[in-house]
């Protein structure tokens, strides 16, 4: 799903997920995420900018993927990035992102930064997983594809996301608070147990 995001300078941006058939640079095929300048709420600027690509093992939606946009070509891997969110901080831009499948318990929000909006966007740390938000072995699987908002107070900020139930037969609504740390944002959770109404 795309999103709008604007600068502190009063710039909208458009972020979204697209689709990538190439393997430069190392990357891998699948779907990656783009931030494109917008000039009023429906018109683009034409300056499309690759935010992130997937590069590392636990971004893989699913082997051997036959896709019907592409003339039901089987891809041996396709990995997947998927609902961006940017939040500016301490000067630089922080783009939240879910990766891999929902499905597995690899799905969660990872996290990239940059000095400037349109990038370039560095995800250094992240081959081991998602480190913002992450499956928690049984009560937890498949958290992400997020929101952040404010709670009432103004101050503290939370994702708002889904997740599977145990059972895996619903997903679920979830909050949970928002941290900065020296690592960057970090999910206070997930908790999956009754939590006090945001204040």
């Amino acid at each position: 799903m795309p999103t709008r995001t604007w600068d502190t300078d009063g710039q909208w941006y458009l972020l979204h997920a697209r689709d990538f058939i190439d393997t430069d640079n190392g990357y891998r095929l699948g779907t990656g995420l783009v931030i494109e300048r917008l000039l009023g709420m429906t018109r683009l600027a034409g300056e499309s900018r690759t935010v992130m690509r997937a590069h590392h093992d636990w971004m893989l939606f699913d082997k051997n993927r036959t896709m019907a946009l592409y003339g039901n070509q089987t891809f041996a891997e396709w990995h997947t990035l998927e609902g961006p969110f940017i939040r500016k901080h301490a000067g630089r831009y922080h783009c939240l992102y879910s990766g891999a499948n929902f499905l597995t318990p690899r799905y969660g929000v990872g996290h990239c930064v940059a000095d400037a909006i349109m990038g370039p966007y560095s995800d250094a740390g992240a081959q081991k997983g998602p480190r913002v938000l992450a499956a928690v072995a049984g009560p937890v699987r498949g958290p992400g594809h997020h929101s952040h908002v404010l709670s009432p107070n103004g101050k503290t900020e939370y994702l708002v996301y889904h997740a599977w139930n145990p059972a895996m037969t619903e997903r679920r609504l979830c909050i949970d608070k928002l941290a900065w740390t020296a690592q960057g944002p970090r999910c206070v959770g997930p908790t999956y147990t009754p939590q006090p109404m945001p204040a």
